[in-house]
């Protein structure tokens, strides 16, 4: 108990700096799978492309990756749901 105590000065910003590190990469990881925002991202996407604002290259690359993104999406949340 006093070594911690002792230590504070020093551990304790390294541990501040942990979790918040730790917090921003959940909640980054979080948004990243919402699979609400996959959506949107895929109905903009599509949007962006019947109005030529983008060639079907970059459209298909474009859809790829966000279909991934939904895959793995579902993947946590059946995961989380077990």
């Amino acid at each position: 108990m006093l070594t911690e105590l002792l230590s504070l000065p020093v551990t304790g910003p390294v541990r501040m700096s942990m979790w918040l590190l730790r917090t921003i990469a959940e909640r980054a990881d979080a948004e990243l799978y919402d699979e609400g925002k996959i959506r949107k991202d895929l109905a903009s996407l599509e949007l962006r492309y019947d109005m030529g604002e983008i060639n079907q290259e970059d459209f298909q690359k474009a859809e790829d990756d966000l279909m991934e993104r939904l895959r793995e999406s579902r993947r946590r949340a059946e995961a989380m749901s077990r």
